[in-house]
This record gives structure tokens, sequence and C-alpha cells, in this order.
């Protein structure tokens, strides 16, 4: 019938082995792309202008972040042209981030 003859040459155009591959690879880049998410959720939401009071917080979640991360995988550099005594409170402060290659925020930068 026509259908059968359909499926034969859809079967001859993409064999089960490579269509398994390319569903492997999509679902692998899934899942990646919802590590990098999840990662460096915990960062975004501080960046651009800040408070020293939420350079402060961005710091604690650095700094445990470098602590609980698995194989040090994911460190996140801090660059401050301050020591964390000097950040006073009500000031403001810009935050950027830097990224790697995969898309992972692995470095936070404050300046005034």
């Amino acid at each position: 019938t026509e259908n059968s003859r359909l499926i034969r040459s859809y079967y001859n155009y993409y064999d089960v082995s490579s269509i398994i591959e390319l569903f492997e690879a999509f679902i692998t880049d899934k899942i990646t792309s919802q590590d990098v998410l999840t990662f460096n959720n915990q960062f975004t939401d501080y960046i651009g202008e800040q408070t020293g009071e939420n350079v402060e917080l961005l710091y604690q979640k650095v700094n445990k972040s470098n602590t609980t991360e698995t194989n040090n995988e994911h460190q996140v550099v801090w660059e401050c042209s301050y020591e964390m005594s000097e950040i006073l409170n009500i000031e403001k402060y810009n935050i950027s981030a830097e990224y790697d290659n995969d898309g992972y925020i692995n470095k936070i930068v404050v300046t005034e």
C-alpha cells in the first residue's frame, strides 16, 4: 500500500540509530540549557545597579555556590575593588557578570 511504501522510504532515508542520536542530542541540550539557567538564576537578579546591602547578599550567594558546587565545576570569581567591610548598605554599586563558553556565569564584577 501507499502508506507502507512511505514508511519504508522514511526508514531508508533515516535509519533508526540516527534518529535516536538526534533525539539524545536534543534531550542532552535541553538538560544542559536548564542546568545553565538554574545555576545562573541565583545571580542574575543582582545584575545592574544595586545597593550595598544587595552586594553583600550576592557575595554570600557566590561564596555559598563556590563551596557547594560539586567538583568545583562552576566556580564564580568575585571581582570587587573594595573590601566587603568598605561596602556601604545605602550606596549604589554596579554589578556585571561574565560567562564561560558554556553560558555559565563565571565572574561577578562590582564597581561603583
